[in-house]
């Protein structure tokens, strides 16, 4: 069967996917807005030029969707269309007229949700972000053939806004890199030495969503038996350097500037436990934080709250996790965390490798087995 997924080239993850859903047969077309991107992709890719300005970048991209879909359709003779944003569902709406007058190729079409909007954006333009999300996956809902989500509580929440029956949906969740993310590696980590210290660590944006603040505070409050590594960069940057200073954490925070995806290995390979310090909001109670999935496939133990996601993820087998309670105000959140990072010193501790949580994301969490669930569902469509 030919499928075709319909996407905006900036979502690094589609270079890695497309490759893993040729072993199940399905000839992948990425429609894109990004020049500079189309050298990321494995399979065939077709680029729409697009107006130079961001606003009219997005808005010229739409327009060009919306005419040429019918066109693009019968060139690759797509019997899926799969579409990775609901904003984009405008854009579809002229093929959905023709394909109900039959007068252009029929192919189903199917929407893909990963993620909410941006949880950071604020004012008149977070209003128009959700509205704009909403209207989307109302409109997909009603004229789709079917909708894909990244979790279960994602697809509660798609199908209470949306006529979408979680029964007749799809799912496919975050995956790692099983070729990268290998606990073997013997790649260097470039400004992070080996240390007798229990080393947590933390990669990723370095921003206000994430419960850093609180980390790092409770951080300050246990043994000094340990150290703390943050791997990336964010506009909270400056106050937890001023947090380290003022704790005297200087010695034992260690900031090291983000590095390619391919290089993060190395440092999870110098640290003992893996810190996923996810708010308690809808957005993360929504999403599946890929972190969690590499901290894990490195044979990390986990300090985490059990989002729902999370707990999808570690509820079902005997996980080596150190949980922590979210909390309304920032002093019982520092300290429900502080409690959870000297659990985890008492029960892991330096060099501890965690055969289980390894195991547990080889079995449902690589790429491999996210395709299969993706041709699973794109197949149950065409019968």
């Amino acid at each position: 069967m030919n499928k075709q997924l319909d996407t905006a080239s900036d979502r690094a993850y589609i270079s890695i996917l497309t490759k893993h859903l040729e072993a199940f047969d399905i000839n992948t077309t990425v429609v894109a807005r990004f020049k500079k991107d189309r050298p990321e992709y494995g399979g065939n890719i077709i680029y729409l030029s697009t107006l130079s300005l961001r606003f009219l970048k997005v808005i010229s991209y739409m327009i060009q969707v919306a005419f040429g879909i019918p066109r693009l359709l019968q060139k690759s003779q797509a019997d899926v269309i799969v579409v990775d944003r609901p904003w984009m569902v405008f854009s579809f709406m002229p093929y959905i007229l023709l394909r109900k007058l039959k007068l252009t190729r029929t192919s189903k079409i199917v929407l893909d949700v990963r993620s909410l909007p941006n949880n950071t954006s604020r004012g008149i333009v977070g209003k128009m972000n959700n509205a704009l999300f909403l209207f989307g996956i109302k409109l997909a809902g009603r004229y789709f053939d079917g909708c894909m989500s990244i979790t279960k509580p994602m697809a509660e929440y798609l199908t209470s806004n949306s006529k979408f029956e979680i029964q007749n949906m799809g799912f496919w969740s975050s995956a790692f890199d099983a070729t990268i993310f290998q606990p073997e590696t013997t790649d260097i980590a470039q400004g992070l030495e080996e240390s007798p210290l229990i080393t947590f660590i933390y990669h990723g944006a370095i921003v206000e969503n994430r419960l850093l603040l609180e980390v790092v505070s409770a951080f300050a409050k246990i043994p000094q038996n340990s150290r703390l590594v943050l791997l990336g960069d964010g506009k909270l940057l400056p106050k937890l350097k001023q947090l380290a200073k003022d704790s005297n954490l200087e010695e034992r925070l260690i900031f090291i500037d983000p590095v390619k995806y391919n290089e993060v290995p190395p440092y999870l390979k110098l640290a003992d436990i893996g810190i996923v310090p996810i708010a308690n909001n809808l957005w993360f109670n929504v999403s599946m934080p890929i972190k969690l999935l590499e901290y894990m496939a490195m044979g990390l133990p986990i300090i985490a709250p059990l989002t729902p996601p999370v707990q999808d993820v570690t509820s079902n087998s005997d996980c080596d996790i150190s949980v922590f309670k979210h909390a309304t105000d920032f002093e019982t959140q520092v300290t429900n965390i502080e409690k959870a990072l000297n659990l985890a010193v008492s029960n892991f501790g330096k060099g501890y490798f965690s055969e289980k949580n390894r195991e547990i994301v080889l079995k449902r969490y690589t790429w491999s087995n996210q395709a299969k669930n993706i041709s699973d569902y794109l197949s149950s469509l065409a019968n």
